[in-house]
């Protein structure tokens, strides 16, 4: 995937929650737009839940799946 492909589908707005799903079948999930960095020096994907930091080249991202978003708790 291009730099620019991705940083539009990562960063569309309004945000809706993401998997991206890389060429190996790793994929991983971005809550937030503050949770991922998009350059060309590569892909930053901060997941607090699984106390996970991953990091790999754009090219590496062959899918974009977008999630539903969940709702707010009351």
């Amino acid at each position: 995937m291009t730099l620019e492909k991705l940083k539009s589908l990562v960063f569309r707005r309004p945000f809706q929650p993401l998997r991206l799903v890389l060429d190996s079948g790793e994929s991983y999930e971005v809550r937030h737009p503050e949770s991922v960095i998009v350059a060309k020096a590569g892909c930053v994907v901060v997941d607090d839940a699984k106390d996970l930091i991953a990091v790999f080249e754009v090219d590496q991202v062959s899918a974009v799946e977008y999630r539903k978003a969940s709702r707010a708790r009351r």
